[in-house]
């Protein structure tokens, strides 16, 4: 990982098998993604097309259930969003 990656809020991080994952809130309120496939290096990922434009308003928090990774914030707009990922579909929107 970079030595200084611009963050407005704190981390959310989670193991799958080898892969690591990390989670926060970029200075432009977006949420952004690290992860690391255990043997490779880190790659980044934004995640603003998946929560379809909402920036968000807190810290992310993030966890695994059943195969899929979920990412849970609180937007602008003052809901809570869920975005979650499986390989069969890629990120998609989750219905909190």
């Amino acid at each position: 990982m970079h030595a200084a990656i611009p963050a407005a809020a704190s981390p959310a991080a989670y193991a799958r098998g080898d892969d690591r994952h990390v989670f926060h809130r970029g200075t432009d309120t977006f949420l952004r993604e690290w992860w690391s496939p255990g043997s490779g290096g880190w790659q980044r990922g934004d995640l603003d097309a998946a929560a379809q434009g909402i920036p968000a308003a807190g810290d992310p928090t993030a966890y695994t259930v059943a195969g899929e990774q979920r990412v849970v914030f609180r937007g602008t707009d003052g809901l809570l969003h869920e975005l979650c990922w499986a390989a069969s579909r890629g990120w998609f929107v989750g219905e909190l």
